[in-house]
């Protein structure tokens, strides 16, 4: 929660004390706020309308930092940094997915001892904390103010590359092959900046086809350029020298489905190198053990 004065500590048992203190405020006052400490009131959580959240969105993959001491709204969107607003349709699945990984309070991204999760879109400052006396997720949102949050809640921003470092990272070099069909398909289509997604796979269980693999991937498995680009950079960055990670290091293959083509991934054992291909759709079949990406959504 965000105290509005400097020394309060909104993680007290008696909620209710001074004037100032927010959560009554939010809740109904002194006898919603007893209710929710004895257990004879609970939060629940209603179905409304996403009027600002337009369209799917994939899950955003997400950086964070705990607050080291109270601090004012423009101080912790100053320490996010660019590209730290969520758009309301990437944070919807965002939260749904952290919230659904941590439900009943597991121990995940989000911090689940009561402090608060922060996320900022240009609107307002989304509030997002374990309830550990009711035992459920709470969500509130917030307008910036002067107001200062205290020192351990968790601000959360997606991860964005820019398209000018990302043309750059996708270049051949020492230990790293980019085929020039990837630099002409995929590279040259991206524009603007992208989030670095989350992402889901399954490896396949015998020798597949295209059409095989992109019906078992299901609704929203194409990737758009700009979003590969980034994801690739984040995971190939993990997996620098072949490291172990999401993308198999094996020798094996790692697809990839845009509108234009299939990416083909790997780690090459003799090289000793990532290699990255194109190739168009056809009715070949890809080998039992490789394994196919798509964004979660």
């Amino acid at each position: 929660m965000k105290p509005k004065g400097e020394t309060m500590n909104w993680m007290t048992k008696d909620w209710t004390q001074g004037d100032l203190n927010a959560v009554v405020k939010k809740i109904g006052g002194d006898g919603i706020a007893r209710g929710i400490l004895n257990g004879t009131v609970k939060f629940t959580v209603t179905e409304t309308s996403n009027a600002k959240a337009t369209g799917t969105a994939i899950v955003a993959d997400t950086k964070h930092f705990d607050l080291p001491r109270n601090m004012s709204d423009s101080e912790i969107e100053e320490k996010l940094g660019d590209g730290h607003i969520w758009e309301e349709n990437v944070l919807l699945t965002t939260l749904e997915h952290l919230l659904t990984e941590q439900e009943g309070g597991k121990d995940g991204k989000l911090l689940n001892n009561g402090f608060a999760n922060l996320f900022y879109t240009r609107s307002c400052v989304v509030d997002v904390h374990w309830n550990t006396d009711v035992r459920e997720w709470v969500v509130f949102t917030w307008k910036r103010d002067g107001g200062r949050w205290n020192a351990g809640p968790r601000a959360f921003t997606v991860t964005e590359t820019s398209k000018t470092s990302l043309d750059e990272f996708f270049q051949t070099r020492s230990r790293f092959f980019v085929s020039d069909g990837f630099r002409n398909l995929v590279v040259a289509k991206a524009t603007g900046t992208a989030i670095v997604a989350d992402t889901k796979h399954f490896d396949l269980p015998r020798n597949m086809s295209d059409s095989e693999i992109e019906e078992k991937l299901g609704d929203g498995h194409i990737w758009e350029e700009n979003v590969l680009l980034t994801t690739l950079e984040h995971l190939l960055t993990e997996q620098e020298g072949g490291k172990d990670g999401k993308l198999l290091n094996n020798g094996f293959a790692n697809l990839f489905y845009t509108r234009s083509c299939v990416v083909y991934v790997y780690w090459n054992t003799d090289d000793r190198r990532w290699v990255i291909f194109t190739w168009k759709r056809d009715d070949l079949r890809w080998d039992a053990g490789y394994r196919a990406f798509s964004p979660a959504t």
